[in-house]
């Protein structure tokens, strides 16, 4: 079991893995697909691999729609480039949340989006809030992560995990 650690030194991010002990074991969930993190891509590969029958587990840290969540949005992740087109799911999305696109994001979306995914896509994508995605014990067979346990004791197994953090460390 390790947890993965970052820090910065010299404007760079260093990743190292350091020998971990498990956290408390509080809660097991099996899922056929584990999102970390919950940023619009999070949320819309989440929505897009419930709608196709996935069982979904969406881990995330901080407010739900990432960076753009805060007070509007981040023009510099967020900008929409000349015609580009949305993903059925992240115009679904933006519709929910009265946005005409992501540089026009009104506030409230952390709690739009819970009451989205917790209405529309019960019993098919979980929310699971931990206090960080940083600080994640990954659980491994060989070189096959088997499942991550968050710093609350909530363990998370799957045959499927997708990083979508800005980090990746996962």
């Amino acid at each position: 079991v390790f947890r993965v650690k970052y820090s910065d030194k010299d404007e760079y991010f260093h990743v190292s893995l350091i020998k971990s002990e498990y956290a408390p074991l509080w809660s097991q969930i099996h899922s056929d697909i584990v999102v970390i993190g919950g940023e619009f891509a999070s949320i819309t590969t989440a929505i897009a691999a419930a709608n196709k029958g996935s069982k979904v587990s969406l881990l995330y840290s901080g407010a739900l729609g990432g960076l753009c969540s805060e007070d509007g949005a981040n023009l510099r992740y967020f900008d929409r480039v000349h015609g580009m087109e949305y993903t059925p799911e992240l115009a679904g999305i933006l519709k929910v949340l009265g946005a005409q696109d992501k540089v026009s994001i009104p506030e409230g979306v952390s709690e739009k989006l819970r009451r989205l995914i917790e209405t529309k896509y019960a019993g098919r994508i979980s929310l699971i809030k931990t206090e960080s995605c940083v600080e994640l014990n990954v659980i491994s067979a060989g070189s096959k992560i088997t499942a991550i346990r968050t710093p609350e004791g909530v363990e998370i197994s799957g045959p499927v995990f997708i990083d979508t953090t800005p980090d990746a460390l996962i």
